[in-house]
């Protein structure tokens, strides 16, 4: 399941972790220490990313959940056909007839 590989605790990517490195890319002079956000920010991203993350696969998941039982659905009525057409016409009448009466 691609959502559960996602919440592995190993592959999380810690706020003091990412700003230790951005620290060593202004160091290498890749990026000025003015630049680089603070460890609360870095917290807001990771909370608004996982937030957007966590509803999109929740969307995907009922979208996939409701396109099978859609398909359930539209097979039901198409097995729902056939036993009509095997029945005949004048059998489905007298079933009818008979759902009046009843």
């Amino acid at each position: 399941m691609k959502l559960a590989e996602n919440l592995k605790a190993k592959d999380h990517y810690l706020p003091e972790d990412i700003h230790a490195s951005l620290e060593n890319l202004a160091i290498n002079g890749e990026l000025t220490f003015e630049e680089i956000p603070t460890i609360k920010t870095i917290k807001g991203w990771i909370g608004r990313y996982s937030a957007n993350f966590k509803k999109d696969a929740s969307e995907k998941a009922l979208s996939k959940n409701n396109t099978v039982i859609t398909m359930f659905d539209r097979t039901i009525g198409r097995r729902d056909i056939r036993e009509e057409k095997m029945l005949g016409e004048e059998n489905i009448g007298e079933r009818n007839s008979r759902k009046k009466k009843g």
